[in-house]
């Protein structure tokens, strides 16, 4: 399989927050079996733009995964969730896919909403590829600035939706997400 996580990095989060969510994909890909013939992982890290951080093909195992993980960075910038939807779209169908049919997965993390800007793409728009490739998506909305309708929109049902109070509650969702990732 192949999962994409995005990690916001809008000035709504704190340093320390950043770190949480590495923590929560690092744990989350400890389940599964990296191998870049298995289960391979990529990162987006977004806020007012979106890049892709580690590609699908980047790491050989787990370990050199989470060395990877490690080294991302906080930006600071606004929350342009389309920008994130957008780049997994461009990950999932870059040179790094696979062509054969393996279950595909694009996880995004976020404590905020869309920030409205002149040059936003709607998100019913920005996640039209993914869904017409196959891709699953899942939403974590951590705190109550999330907007949860928005996440809805990009999960497609409210299934896919898991929402937590607090950046201290993250890890409540690490089995929850696997889960939904390991039973597809």
């Amino acid at each position: 399989m192949d999962i994409v996580f995005a990690l916001d990095s809008s000035r709504s989060m704190q340093s320390n927050h950043f770190e949480t969510q590495k923590d929560f994909i690092k744990l989350v890909a400890k389940h599964l079996h990296l191998a870049p013939r298995k289960s391979r992982v990529g990162t987006i890290v977004f806020s007012d733009e979106a890049r892709s951080e580690i590609s699908l093909s980047q790491f050989r195992n787990y370990d050199h995964f989470n060395n990877l993980v490690n080294k991302l960075t906080f930006r600071g910038g606004r929350t342009r969730i389309d920008k994130a939807v957008e780049q997994a779209a461009l990950m999932f169908a870059g040179a790094n896919s696979r062509h054969v049919k393996v279950p595909r997965f694009f996880v995004l993390l976020t404590d905020g909403a869309q920030t409205v800007s002149p040059d936003m793409v709607n998100l019913n728009v920005a996640v039209a590829p993914l869904r017409s490739a196959g891709v699953k998506v899942i939403a974590v909305g951590i705190g109550s600035s999330v907007s949860y309708s928005e996440l809805v929109t990009l999960a497609h049902t409210n299934q896919d939706v898991f929402l937590v109070q607090s950046f201290d509650q993250l890890m409540t969702a690490v089995e929850l997400v696997k889960e939904k990732i390991c039973d597809y």
